[in-house]
């Protein structure tokens, strides 16, 4: 296959996936409920699929040289299989569902890390009071106490990412009262700045920003899935194409060896009437014509149906507007050789590029995440708490707010917070579990790295394999097709009846299939090895993440 034309094809991927929710996003409000008929569900598709492709194109207009527009000629669009690839990552419904796991695995990011997001706080409250008093001194002679309370408080408060916080305010006091005792009405404010920072337990980077670091995994494990999906349409849509090549040729020979059949049956009828044959041998040419037009109706149903399943896996709505009975044709040929094989480079490949292996690589770096939180978690509290403060008194606010910028009455503290949990059973049980936990996902990455090299392993001995099978099956139907022309040439002289020739050209058939079949064997088993280095996107040139992207790893 020609390489792609390098592109960073992810982006656009979600760009297409964002269209799609848009426009499916959107949908009239109806209350009613209609009953559908079946023969109706392909109008709706195909309204759906011209729709799509509206918003894609009026929303992408970068994406339009992507795919060419398609051509039909006589009943058949002839398709490259480069084309095929575009046309596949760029509409095919897994791809975009896929897409959109990684987008909502950002937002699960983002989410972690908004716990370290300031806060601004405004809060009031007011306190009326009126009531008696057994003290003379309680309301300063009054029988009553009546006071008018008033505090508001505003500030900002931001959690820092080594544990601890820290908190800005403004504090107003307004004060009313009928207490000869008591100045009134008082004003009193105070800027205060409070900091609180663990020492032991909650101290640190790793265990702050655990929950970002895991969700930050979280997101590279969905791309290797994202990867993983891309490269398993990949290789259905390459495996299909080369699977329709081969129904195609696969009809060609069929129908070459009807035609012999039937000039054999021609030749027998010929003979027959010239009285110079026996009613057998044009029995036995018409059931070889029959057997042989049975054999052609189910190739041709074949190829159509591979047709279709690769109409389905491209999903292109300009697919949409053609007849149903458009037939796609390949145009490539197929790969008749192979680079050469090297295990131990394939095996190293796959463990370094594998989707599967990398997710679990991302599992493992979760779990040493929590892993220093727990352990974090096991020891005693220590906590440092510091308060700075800035009053002021006075009967005016003006006056009161302006001494307060002075500085003149300033107090602050220092605390210290030590806690001791007794048995701290839920501590030592959350980071048995994950040692355990870590323990079973070491030993996954093992199982799946032995399951990589196998799967590498067959890949390249089906390649091998295909290539030796070509070798022999051309020299199969060379011997087949020598064979078909020296029992045609006793056949045209009478020296054997129709039998012998009949079955020569059924085995030269079959040596044509069998070897279209491994060169079929052949193109598929190298891009299942590509798949199962997890080297199939570049073996295309395909990037579905920017080449600069930052993975956690």
């Amino acid at each position: 296959m020609r390489p792609l034309p390098a592109a960073k094809v992810f982006s656009h991927l979600l760009l297409i996936a964002a269209f799609t929710a848009m426009a499916t996003g959107c949908r009239p409000c109806d209350d009613s409920l209609e009953t559908v008929e079946v023969n109706h569900l392909r109008y709706a598709a195909l309204e759906r699929a011209e729709a799509r492709q509206a918003q894609v194109e009026s929303e992408a207009a970068h994406l339009r040289d992507f795919v060419p527009p398609l051509t039909v000629h006589d009943g058949a669009v002839h398709m490259s299989l480069e084309e095929v690839v575009r046309r596949t990552l760029r509409n095919n419904l897994d791809i975009q569902i896929a897409a959109f796991t990684p987008a909502i695995a950002e937002t699960d990011i983002i989410v972690a890390a908004s716990v370290f997001d300031p806060v601004f706080f405004l809060q009031g409250s007011m306190l009326n009071e009126d009531r008696p008093v057994a003290s003379f001194l309680a309301a300063g002679g009054a029988p009553a106490l009546m006071q008018d309370a008033r505090v508001v408080s505003a500030g900002i408060r931001k959690p820092l990412v080594t544990g601890g916080s820290i908190e800005v305010s403004e504090n107003l006091d307004y004060l009313r009262t009928n207490s000869d005792f008591v100045e009134s009405p008082t004003y009193a404010t105070n800027f205060m700045v409070e900091l609180t920072q663990p020492l032991l337990r909650g101290m640190g980077l790793d265990v702050n920003k655990a929950q970002i670091y895991i969700a930050t995994n979280a997101r590279d494990a969905t791309l290797e899935q994202f990867r993983a999906a891309v490269m398993d349409v990949m290789l259905r849509a390459e495996a299909t194409y080369w699977e329709l090549l081969f129904a195609q040729r696969d009809v060609e020979v069929r129908l070459r060896s009807l035609g012999l059949a039937r000039e054999v049956l021609r030749v027998e009828e010929a003979r027959f009437e010239q009285r110079l044959t026996r009613r057998l041998e044009v029995s036995r040419a018409q059931s070889a014509v029959t057997v042989r037009e049975a054999e052609l109706i189910r190739a041709q149903n074949r190829l159509r149906t591979l047709s279709d399943q690769l109409r389905t896996i491209m999903n292109d709505p300009q697919m949409h507007e053609l007849a149903t009975g458009t037939l796609i044709v390949p145009v490539d040929e197929p790969i008749l050789g192979a680079p050469p094989l090297d295990y131990h480079k394939s095996i190293l490949t796959a463990i370094e590029r594998s989707p599967e292996l990398q997710q679990i690589r991302t599992q493992i770096r979760s779990r040493e995440v929590e892993g220093r939180y727990y352990r974090n978690q096991l020891l005693p509290r220590l906590d440092f708490s510091f308060l700075w403060r800035r009053n002021s008194l006075g009967g005016d606010f003006g006056e009161t707010f302006k001494d307060q910028l002075t500085g003149r009455y300033t107090d602050y503290s220092f605390g210290l917070l030590f806690e001791v949990p007794i048995g701290n059973r839920r501590a030592e049980a959350q980071q048995r579990r994950n040692r355990l936990e870590y323990e079973q996902t070491l030993l996954e990455l093992e199982r799946a790295t032995l399951n990589a090299i196998l799967d590498v392993n067959t890949a390249v001995r089906e390649v091998e394999t295909n290539l030796e099978e070509i070798r022999a099956t051309e020299q199969a139907e060379i011997a087949a097709r020598e064979t078909m022309e020296g029992e045609f040439a006793r056949y045209d002289v009478g020296e054997v009846t129709n039998q012998e020739y009949l079955r020569a050209q059924r085995d030269y058939e079959e040596a044509q299939r069998n070897r279209l079949q491994a060169m079929t064997r052949l193109s598929v088993s190298i891009i299942q090895l590509e798949r199962a280095k997890g080297s199939l996107l570049e073996y295309n040139n395909v990037h579905v993440v920017p080449e600069d992207y930052d993975f956690c790893r």
